[in-house]
């Protein structure tokens, strides 16, 4: 069977090529085989980490909405704050006014 398989070898390969030159043809062959396989195993791993930051790009997304809203909610607790604050102010205001009037007329 070695033999059929290497006389079947010899019958497709031109006259003029060596021993060698097959090897160095095997060789290569198989190199270029390794290097698909290597490329196979990084376009793998690529796609894991592509999902990876896909997943947190959309978390990023929902985390910005969320921060928003929040952004929107301190604001009107703040206008209220100051609504507070000025409110209070004013109370004392009056307040110290009508003390004062009051110590004048006294």
């Amino acid at each position: 069977m070695i033999v059929l398989c290497h006389v079947a070898v010899r019958c497709c390969v031109p006259p003029d090529y060596s021993t060698s030159r097959l090897l160095h043809f095997t060789r290569g062959h198989a190199d270029i085989k390794e290097v698909f396989a290597d490329l196979a195993v990084l376009v793998e791993n690529q796609d894991e980490q592509v999902d990876a930051v896909e997943e947190n790009v959309e978390q990023v997304v929902k985390m910005t909405e969320q921060a928003g809203e929040e952004l929107m909610t301190a604001e009107r607790y703040q206008k209220s704050s100051r609504k507070c604050t000025l409110m209070l102010f004013l109370i004392v205001l009056v307040g110290l006014i009508t003390i004062l009037v009051q110590l004048l007329k006294g």
